[in-house]
């Protein structure tokens, strides 16, 4: 069990499994790895509208085209605003697989993801690195985003 831990593993159970406790742990799970499955399927961040049925992004009503995985990355930064995403993090969530080498592929979308969605201080939002971490999305009007989460 210690090993387990030790190497990654996030859970373990005991045999024999129950099969409700499997299943609670087994969604458990999913609600982590794919929160927006099973949140809002729409959801606002200042002028960004995101419907996670359709994979679609509009910035101040105009759509913005993006692939699978850039619309993955866009999702996981603005479920995440304000919380550092680690690259391992990241790289897990988007591509769904551990990250294991060093590569360039993470800040090579990140850099496309910030030209498609424009987001820079115009837009209220500023993605920004973290050193020796990974990236982080900031909100730049905190005020209202509590005004709007309670409205």
């Amino acid at each position: 069990m210690m090993r387990a831990l030790s190497y990654g593993a996030d859970d373990y159970m005991t045999l024999p499994a129950r099969p409700f406790e499997f299943r609670a742990r087994v969604r458990a799970l999913l609600r982590r790895a794919y929160p927006e499955r099973h949140g809002a399927a729409r959801f606002d961040c200042g002028p960004y509208h995101f419907d996670t049925r359709r994979q679609l992004v509009t910035l101040r009503g105009n759509p913005i085209h993006l692939s699978g995985t850039q619309y993955r990355l866009a999702s996981l930064f603005f479920s995440n605003i304000g919380r550092v995403l680690s690259r391992d993090h990241i790289f897990a969530m988007v591509w769904g697989r551990e990250f294991r080498e060093f590569t360039r592929t993470i800040d090579s979308h990140v850099s496309r993801l910030r030209v498609l969605l424009a987001i820079d201080p115009q837009n209220d939002f500023r993605l920004q690195p973290v050193y020796k971490s990974g990236y982080r999305l900031l909100y730049l009007r905190p005020g209202e985003a509590e005004q709007q989460k309670a409205a």
